[in-house]
């Protein structure tokens, strides 16, 4: 046998290694279809980029308060919180961002732009005509305060928990994977599954308000599209800081309030004092013993704070 006949060879079993795998494991990913949504409770909407899966909660005609949440849970991470806002006379609404839960997989760069325009469309489909409250989580902290900069009158206040913008550890392979194109895909597609899982494993060690937590984040990694649009949201939409994007809220005069946790390892504390810079009029809270999983290891506390923030909802619509 030549050595040019072995190099071929070689060329071609390591050609193998690189192309296969991906290859194999998007043939086992499932498709987001309407087999996969038959038993996703709530509704769904046709909007610009695709479907997109919503529920309402509470009393039909409380003020409307919309839950955003952040870049690897879809909207089953509001459970615990929920419940408290609906008692209060609110009228919640919450959303699968695309990508993830049972909203469709569009390939389009997850920007700013893009997700603000999933959330506009979305209030243009239900027909929301008044002004919202918008309450975003982590990355949803970075999506409601941008929509918020282009859309002042359609927010009355804004709530931002654990707000991803600023300061973001991503670290190791997630980390390498973000920042490096290509050889990033590859891992991600090959390897990301597997680092998610082991990161929603944790969760086990929590006290969560939300049942099943680590198996339904686990079960997001199932579809085709997660990992893309992780990845793109990664790049995009928490690829820039948001200091200026802040500055510039301060000037449209949106009520705001931040609540974030002392001992977060994701969004770190250093993060308030970068968002009080760029906005002073911010009212912050820190809640001395949580991390990053406030809205469900604390959804009690969490939701004290804000309707302590928030103006009451009229009498007839609160429960006992």
């Amino acid at each position: 046998m030549t050595s040019t006949l072995l190099a071929l060879i070689g060329v071609f079993l390591l050609v193998d290694l690189i192309v296969l795998p991906p290859l194999i494991i998007r043939a086992r990913l499932r498709p987001m279809d309407a087999n996969a949504r038959a038993s996703a409770p709530g509704q769904f909407a046709t909007l610009t980029d695709g479907i997109t899966h919503y529920q309402w909660h509470g009393p039909r005609t409380g003020p409307i308060i919309v839950l955003v949440h952040g870049l690897s849970a879809p909207s089953f991470i509001f459970a615990g919180l929920i419940p408290h806002l609906t008692r209060a006379g609110y009228r919640v609404l919450t959303y699968d961002h695309f990508g993830r839960g049972w909203s469709d997989r569009p390939t389009s760069p997850q920007t700013a732009g893009f997700f603000g325009r999933q959330l506009n469309d979305l209030l243009d489909n239900q027909s929301v005509n008044k002004p919202v409250i918008l309450i975003g989580y982590s990355m949803g902290g970075a999506v409601v305060s941008a929509y918020a900069q282009h859309h002042p009158s359609r927010v009355s206040h804004l709530v931002l928990l654990a707000s991803a913008g600023f300061v973001h550890q991503t670290g190791g392979l997630i980390g390498f994977i973000r920042r490096t194109p290509l050889i990033g895909d590859w891992l991600m597609t090959v390897f990301g599954a597997a680092r998610l899982n082991s990161a929603a494993k944790l969760e086990d060690q929590t006290k969560s308000a939300v049942p099943d937590i680590t198996a339904k984040m686990q079960h997001e990694t199932f579809y085709r599209g997660y990992l893309p649009a992780i990845l793109s949201s990664l790049r995009n939409l928490l690829g820039r800081p948001f200091d200026e994007l802040h500055r510039d809220l301060a000037t449209q005069n949106i009520p705001t309030l931040a609540i974030w946790g002392a001992i977060d390892a994701t969004i770190p504390i250093t993060s308030a004092d970068r968002l009080s810079a760029a906005n002073p009029d911010v009212k912050t809270v820190i809640l001395r013993d949580e991390g990053h999983s406030l809205t469900y290891t604390n959804p009690k506390g969490t939701a004290a704070e804000i309707l302590a923030f928030l103006p009451p909802a009229p009498a007839e619509n609160t429960k006992a």
